[in-house]
C-alpha cells in the first residue's frame, strides 16, 4: 500500500519528515539495485520546499515516489521557519493536511468499484448555476445551460459505459471541492463539459485539454478531438497538456481517474457558434461515440 508524507526537500534524495530523514527514489520496489544510486529526479530543483510525495516505503526509502503537492518557495520558508521556531510542529501540519486532502480530493474510497459492471463515465458540467461561465456571442446561451442540455442527451446515446452527470456545488468552494465530489463515485474516467470563449472574436476552434503528465488523459483527448472535429469540421486547435497551475489545472490534477476537458467551440466566435448550434445533434453523438470509443481503447 502506498504511503504519504509531508516534509522538506533537503537534497536530490533526503527528504525530512517528522520520522526524520528518509529517501526518495523511482525506483521500483522490487528492484535488486541499491536506491541511494538512483536519487528522486523530482527533487533537483526542490531543495528548501515543503512538499507532498507518495510511494512504497521500505528499509527508510520511499520507492516509486511521486509528487503529490509542491509549496511555493516564500511559503514553504514560512512554514520552516515555524517548526524551528516551534509555532508549529510536524504533527499539526500532518493533521490540517489531512483535513485539506479529504476536502479538496475526498477520503481514500473503502472498497474498488465493481469491474464487472460497465465502466462508470463522469460526465461533468463546467460552471454552475449562479456563474454560468461563457456566453454565446449571438444567442445569448451560457455554457452551463448549453451543458446541461447536452450532458443529459449523451448520457442516453453512450452504449458502453455507465454514465453519471455531475453538477458543481452551487457554492464559492464548489470548483475547489469538485475532485472530492468526482472521486467519491470511483469513476474509470472522467469527461468535463465546456466550450471556449476569448476576448478576440476571431479565436475559433477546437481543442481537448488533459494533464501533463496523464497518459491516459492524453489518450482520451486524442480519441474526443478527433471525433468532435470530424462533428463540427472546425479549425483543429489540438490537445493541449495542462498543468496545475493553468486553466483547468485544478480538475485534471487532483480527480483520481483520467480526465479531460471538452473545449469544442469558441461562442465568442460567430462562426464557431453558428456551427455549434446547426450541429448540436452531430456534437452529441460525437460526445457518446468518443466516449465509447475511450472504453474500447482504454478501460
Amino acid at each position: 500500500m502506498k504511503s504519504y508524507f509531508i516534509g522538506v526537500f533537503k537534497n536530490t534524495s533526503d527528504f525530512e519528515t517528522n520520522h526524520g530523514i528518509i529517501k526518495l527514489t523511482s525506483v521500483k520496489l522490487q528492484s535488486p539495485n541499491d536506491p541511494s544510486d538512483f536519487p528522486f529526479v523530482g527533487a533537483r530543483e526542490n531543495e528548501g520546499h515543503i512538499a507532498i510525495v507518495s510511494g512504497f516505503f521500505q528499509n527508510n526509502t520511499l520507492f516509486e515516489c511521486e509528487l503529490i503537492e509542491i509549496s511555493p518557495s516564500w511559503i514553504s520558508e514560512i512554514l520552516v521557519q515555524m517548526l524551528k521556531s516551534g509555532n508549529t510542529s510536524w504533527d499539526v501540519l500532518i493533521e490540517q493536511l489531512t483535513k485539506s486532502r479529504d476536502i479538496v480530493i475526498g477520503p481514500k474510497p473503502l472498497t474498488d468499484p465493481n469491474t464487472t459492471a460497465k465502466p462508470l463515465c463522469a460526465l461533468v458540467v463546467g460552471h454552475r448555476q449562479s456563474q454560468k461561465g461563457a456566453r454565446m456571442l449571438l444567442n445569448n446561451v451560457f455554457e452551463f445551460d448549453f451543458n446541461s442540455e447536452i450532458a443529459e442527451a449523451v448520457k442516453q446515446k453512450v452504449k458502453k459505459a455507465n454514465v453519471k452527470i455531475v453538477f458543481r456545488d452551487d457554492t464559492s468552494n464548489g470548483y475547489t471541492r469538485l475532485p472530492a465530489k468526482i472521486n467519491a463515485l470511483q469513476p474509470k474516467f472522467i469527461v468535463s463539459l465546456h466550450f471556449n470563449a476569448s476576448g478576440n472574436s476571431r479565436a475559433n476552434g477546437t481543442e481537448m485539454l488533459y494533464y501533463h503528465s496523464s497518459k491516459k488523459g492524453y489518450k482520451m483527448a486524442l480519441i474526443m478531438q478527433r471525433h468532435v472535429l470530424e462533428a463540427l469540421g472546425l479549425r483543429n486547435r489540438f490537445t493541449k497538456k495542462v498543468k496545475v497551475t493553468e486553466r483547468g489545472g485544478h480538475l485534471l490534477k487532483y480527480t483520481a481517474a483520467p480526465c479531460i476537458i471538452t473545449e469544442p467551440f469558441f461562442g465568442t466566435n460567430s462562426h464557431d457558434e453558428q456551427t455549434a448550434i446547426a450541429k448540436k445533434q452531430d456534437l452529441i453523438k460525437a460526445y457518446a461515440s468518443g466516449i465509447d470509443e475511450i472504453v474500447t481503447a482504454l478501460f
